[in-house]
């Protein structure tokens, strides 16, 4: 990079770039502990096994290492985990969920804290892969409002990294490697999260994402592939059948089923929708305290989560039948504390409800979250009576946006 392109991202953001703080030798990751996987990865078959990682077993490379050794990097010049990846140039959200692999998964809370035990403990594995981090490219880098630069994301270890960041680790102990990020997907679905390799292993889901998303890519050999056998009018499921046996591992009667379930999709199958989960959801506010959560104060109160402008009352959830009854039960405190408290629902679809999702599909689930919602207003005799004498309002409802084109425009969307 030029110091004309570091100046012109400091003018765009508005933020002079600052250099990372020196390594807390008091923190679990230290220099101590670098050297010992350092060592470990050379001593054992760790780095060689990674290094071949990077192979396709049908040919080509997903990348290649841009550091020989292992090293430790600064977590936050690393772009977070399922946050929206912005093209700075155009302005365009081109990755809804960041790099995140896993279709409808963002981290499991309890894999997360059983890192945080064993970090807090001194107790790392050094005989273990390392997280996995890339150069992002030039296009994706941004300026954080404390002035580091984000040039790298993680794209292996969002449990590790998490938990790292949970308890105020500031560096991680990665291999650096430099990958196009059209390969990102299926390096990780058909390599980092194999069964045998992953802390939660693929699903089927996992495997039908990133399988469509490189017959989607025009640049893939794959894609190459089967539009020529289109052309010459023979079957293409042979040459798909092959890449899931070698490069994704796969069985060939597993291999036969993703086929069956990836032919079942039709045309609208979505790939890229942002998922949210609790650490998500603030994420978001903090990054959007511009545009769509100007005015936002994090909330101390029992029964809402933010204030907002115009004395709003804000509640966030994902949408399940527990979280459902949670807002129903805080709109109701709120009201009883004054009937005239100003109430707003904000809500995004939860993880279970992403698969094989379509923007039709995610409508009548945001319209069903909120019949059921109103529903239960009418079945509650006193409130139902209020309401209905207009004497008691309820909540309006807003959508996180959760699909590339509701991202772009930063803002929610009116749910009626």
């Amino acid at each position: 990079m030029t110091t004309d392109t570091f100046t012109e991202l400091e003018e765009s953001f508005g933020i002079s770039i600052q250099q990372p703080p020196k390594v807390n030798e008091k923190l679990c990751f230290n220099t101590k502990l670098l050297n010992e996987c350092i060592e470990h990865s050379n001593a054992t078959p760790i780095k060689k096994n990674f290094v071949e990682g990077l192979t396709k077993p049908s040919g080509g490379y997903y990348g290649t290492l841009a550091v020989d050794e292992l090293d430790l990097y600064f977590l936050k010049c690393c772009h977070p985990i399922g946050k929206e990846l912005v093209n700075w140039r155009t302005g365009e959200v081109d990755y809804p969920k960041g790099l995140q692999i896993r279709k409808n998964v963002l981290t499991d809370a309890n894999v997360v804290e059983n890192f945080e035990n064993i970090i807090y403990l001194r107790k790392w594995n050094t005989l273990e892969r390392q997280i996995i981090i890339i150069n992002l490219p030039p296009q994706y880098w941004y300026i954080t409002e404390e002035g580091y630069l984000v040039d790298k994301a993680i794209i292996d270890g969002n449990h590790r990294t998490d938990a790292a960041s949970n308890i105020q680790e500031e560096f991680i102990i990665a291999w650096l490697v430099d990958m196009n990020l059209d390969e990102v997907l299926k390096y990780g679905t058909a390599v980092c999260n194999r069964e045998m390799e992953a802390t939660l292993p693929r699903s089927p889901e996992d495997i039908i994402t990133s399988i469509h998303d490189t017959l989607s890519n025009k640049n893939s050999t794959l894609y190459k592939k089967c539009e020529k056998l289109k052309q010459e009018d023979k079957d293409t499921e042979p040459a798909i059948k092959h890449e899931l046996i070698t490069d994704y591992a796969l069985h060939p009667k597993s291999a036969a089923a993703i086929i069956r379930q990836l032919n079942w999709l039709n045309h609208e199958f979505t790939s890229d929708v942002k998922p949210y989960d609790a650490k998500r959801f603030v994420q978001y506010v903090k990054d959007h305290k511009d545009t769509c959560c100007k005015g936002w104060t994090a909330s101390t109160h029992a029964n809402y989560d933010y204030d907002g402008p115009h004395n709003q009352k804000i509640i966030i959830v994902d949408i399940t039948s527990v979280n459902l009854h949670y807002a129903y039960h805080n709109w109701v405190q709120l009201k009883i504390e004054d009937v005239n408290n100003n109430v707003v629902i904000r809500f995004a679809l939860g993880k279970d409800q992403l698969k094989n999702i379509d923007m039709n599909r995610a409508e009548e689930l945001r319209l069903k979250f909120i019949r059921d919602f109103n529903k239960r207003i009418r079945d509650n005799t006193l409130i139902g009576n209020l309401h209905a004498e207009c004497a008691i309002q309820a909540p309006r409802f807003e959508a996180f946006p959760q699909f590339t084109s509701e991202l772009k425009n930063k803002k929610f969307i009116p749910v009626y």
